[in-house]
């Protein structure tokens, strides 16, 4: 994943360890709005645009297919921002890499997808289980049929039918901004623990939809922690996880924040087994 590629950019470089030196994705105090310039046809600099260094990384990023070199380039403050046609983007201060990570949001969440269905494979084979992966998971942009029916817009959501999970790219890039690149990431975390709960028969045990969104976010905190065990969790991360269930509205069947929060850490701080006692 992105934590795992910026921790060992980092110890190669001999720069601070963590998953990434700057809060990235966040629209707050620690990645405030700046000026923003993106280098277009002609080696002309257009700008400036107001936005986080996130924002400014996508400018660069719908420049890249289009530029000659393959790469967006655009400058934040006084931060310069490579941007790849494959999603991804490295931002450099006085030639040293400052933090990585994606400009698209599809990229970031396909990304994801690989090292959750890795830890739940592990943890399915610790307990000499069997494991099945998702059949898919799949984006959106408009309304789609599913097996389960048709998507809803600003929504994530785990089909029993397919075993596949659906998000909706809006949904993802507004907490991308609003939060941080970490907080999709939780989102899918959270709907791969409905997949768990499918193949576990768990659905068919608990009756309950308030207790079966609370597992989920249990597990969603278990995936989390295995990060933070393996090295590849920053401070910026985890609190960003933090943030994204604090934001999120009170709901007759997830809960609320507070007690959303809780169910998350119990994930955390016991691993997949506190989630399944």
């Amino acid at each position: 994943m992105i934590f795992k590629r910026v921790l060992q950019t980092a110890l190669a470089m001999g720069l601070a360890v963590g998953t990434s030196t700057l809060h990235h994705g966040s629209v707050n105090a620690l990645e405030p709005k700046g000026e923003c310039y993106v280098l277009g046809v002609g080696d002309s600099w257009q700008g400036p645009t107001s936005a986080n260094l996130s924002q400014c990384a996508a400018l660069a990023g719908e420049q890249s297919s289009a530029a000659e070199s393959g790469t967006g380039v655009s400058r934040w403050q006084d931060v310069e921002i490579q941007a790849k046609p494959d999603g991804s983007y490295a931002a450099y201060q006085a030639g040293q890499l400052l933090t990585t990570g994606f400009w698209d949001v599809e990229k970031l969440v396909d990304d994801a997808v690989d090292d959750i269905d890795a830890f739940w494979r592990s943890e399915f084979e610790a307990r000499e289980w069997a494991y099945e992966s998702p059949g898919r998971v799949q984006a959106y942009s408009t309304r789609i049929r599913t097996a389960c029916g048709r998507s809803v817009p600003d929504n994530a959501f785990y089909c029993r039918v397919s075993h596949s999970i659906y998000y909706d790219t809006g949904l993802m890039r507004d907490q991308f901004n609003d939060i941080g690149d970490f907080a999709p990431i939780v989102i899918v975390a959270h709907e791969w623990g409905h997949a768990i709960q499918a193949q576990r028969g768990i659905f068919r045990q608990v009756r309950s939809t308030f207790r079966l969104e609370q597992q989920a976010d249990c597990f969603a905190g278990a995936y989390v922690a295995s990060l933070k065990a393996n090295g590849a969790l920053s401070d910026e991360d985890a609190e960003e996880a933090l943030d994204l269930i604090r934001a999120l509205p009170r709901s007759r069947t997830h809960g609320t924040p507070r007690q959303r929060v809780a169910a998350y850490q119990k994930g955390f701080d016991g691993g997949a087994t506190a989630c399944l006692g």
